[in-house]
């Protein structure tokens, strides 16, 4: 039997992976983006099938690292603990990412996390010296301000539209916030509303 998340539960830690989200009739089930730390630029998208999808997510990972001039060593994900074990459980995967020697959680969802990844090793610490490794979470806090017009959309437009606000983003780095904030929880944000 499936566990499904309850309509307000985040989905910001480890342990909380195990369960998936019920879609929306004829909407996508979110979207996955690939962002480059340093150019900040969004490398690749993808619109989900099935809500955190682990072999979609490692699919369009393997379409972006075929790209031209692609060559990572690192790979920065909110859910790298179970990311990882789904890439060393796969041979084919294992084969298209044997160039990723590093599989890292982000600095915003570290913290929330309760396996061993939550910790850096000093390797790891050296390697993240000069990377940003919290601006795929920039870019989704900028694009998650669209998602009440994006998702009143039949999905045609919804994609044209999210790609129209990729290469925005691309075209505007200089003038796009360079930090998030953390967002409380939905339970709270009510709370707070009602004060």
């Amino acid at each position: 039997m499936k566990k499904y998340y309850q309509k307000d539960e985040r989905t910001c830690t480890c342990a909380s992976k195990e369960k998936e989200r019920q879609q929306l009739k004829n909407r996508t089930a979110g979207w996955q983006f690939v962002l480059d730390p340093n150019s900040k630029r969004v490398v690749a998208a993808k619109d989900y099938t099935v809500n955190e999808s682990t072999k979609e997510k490692a699919d369009l990972l393997v379409d972006a690292m075929a790209l031209p001039k692609v060559n990572p060593d690192l790979l920065i994900h909110d859910d790298a603990c179970h990311f990882q074990k789904h890439i060393q459980g796969h041979k084919a995967l294992k084969h298209a990412f044997r160039r990723v020697r590093y599989y890292l959680i982000d600095e915003f969802h570290r913290p929330n996390h309760k396996c061993q990844k939550r910790i850096q090793k000093k390797a790891e610490a050296k390697r993240l010296k000069n990377v940003r490794t919290n601006m795929a979470e920039v870019f989704n806090s900028w694009i998650r301000r669209k998602n009440f017009f994006l998702n009143s959309m039949n999905p045609h437009l919804h994609r044209f539209w999210v790609e129209e606000s990729i290469l925005f983003w691309n075209d505007h780095l200089n003038i796009i916030p360079k930090y998030s904030t953390r967002r409380s929880a939905a339970q709270s944000r009510k709370g707070k509303k009602g004060k």
